[in-house]
């Protein structure tokens, strides 16, 4: 893949852009900050869905130079993009484009959204640590029976001060779940896949492991955060008796993917006592089946990927900043921000 596009810029002419958004307002911004951007707009069904409802003609797609929005469209319809040089993503994730790498051209880069999704994540991630900690499904169960109940498990209360978290992926998002867990004076432990330098080192973190020091970070923490991509080198990393390491009974919260953990060595462990429950907001297969047994499993919090949820004007602005950023880097030939490394897989 190559690193650094020189745009073709003749005759002051623009490359074309193509956008796909279930919504017209990310394009209203991109007019108001960019007049002479020229692009063509697909108005989709939703966020995750290749259906349109609305669409310019296709025969104008052939010119397209760059397409900005979600990966499922690009992967549906990348046969019809052949002057296609630089795919900006609107996820933090490219797993669809992942499944599709044969078909990708070489040529063309890919870039993923290192912005939008970073800050609500950290807040549903810090929402789910400090709901455990205060024991409020407790309060919710008593407030059901009518119940006034100041007694609070032995598990409940304790100052975050004290306890440990162990974020597995040190990406941007993982770096903004770091530092919120920081705030409430949290020890921070990162699981991140090259060994970390000095000047790499976050202040918002106190110990790194590699993949290698996976137990260490196991036995230490209070609560367990997954951020990791879908890669060969993630797919099961959790799988079999990995958590038996667990010997604090971490909360598992998983908003990076799920086939970091199978369903039956999740439940496992929840019942051998390795984990102390399990919020889920990323899942194999989406939606959740009916009869998936998480759904009445002892412990589990499901949310319907729901912790990256940016549908409002700021993110709307934040993912236009980011992308006319980007792509005034593309049309001066200097190197693009957040590339992806397709064979890695982030």
């Amino acid at each position: 893949m190559s690193v650094v596009f020189r745009a073709m810029i003749r005759n002051q002419k623009r490359p074309v852009v193509l956008t796909a958004f279930p919504t017209d307002h990310i394009n209203t911004v991109l007019e108001r900050q960019d007049p002479l951007l020229d692009f063509r707009r697909v108005i989709l069904k939703a966020w995750w869905s290749s259906e349109y409802l609305q669409a310019t003609d296709k025969a104008d797609w052939k010119d397209v130079e760059i397409y900005f929005g979600p990966t499922c469209f690009v992967a549906q319809n990348l046969h019809l993009l052949p002057n296609l040089k630089w795919i900006q993503t609107a996820e933090a994730g490219v797993d669809t484009l992942l499944n599709i790498k044969r078909d990708l051209p070489s040529d063309v880069t890919v870039t993923r959204n290192a912005v939008t999704f970073k800050r609500s994540i950290s807040q549903y991630v810090i929402g789910q640590i400090i709901s455990a900690n205060m024991n409020f499904q407790h309060f919710q169960r008593m407030q059901n029976q009518r119940t006034w109940d100041r007694v609070i498990s032995s598990s409940g209360l304790n100052h975050l001060s004290s306890c440990s978290v162990g974020i597995l992926g040190m990406g941007a998002i993982g770096g903004e779940v770091a530092r919120a867990c920081k705030y409430w004076d949290m020890t921070v432990w990162g699981l991140k896949r090259s060994k970390v330098t000095e000047e790499e080192r976050s202040e918002f973190v106190d110990q790194y492991r590699q993949p290698c020091g996976l137990p260490v970070i196991l036995s230490s923490c209070d609560f367990l955060v997954n951020i990791l991509p879908s890669t060969p080198e993630t797919q099961g990393l959790l799988n079999g008796d990995v958590l038996s390491h667990c010997s604090k009974q971490p909360l598992f919260i998983n908003v990076g993917r799920g086939d970091v953990i199978d369903d039956d060595s999740l439940i496992a462990a929840l019942r051998k006592g390795w984990l102390s429950g399990a919020v889920l907001d990323i899942f194999t297969e989406e939606p959740l089946p009916q009869n998936s047994p998480l759904w009445g499993e002892e412990g589990v919090v499901i949310t319907p990927h729901a912790s990256n949820q940016s549908d409002n004007m700021d993110s709307y602005k934040q993912l236009a900043t980011m992308f006319l950023a980007n792509y005034n880097r593309y049309v001066t030939g200097q190197a693009l921000e957040n590339i992806v490394d397709i064979d890695r897989g982030y």
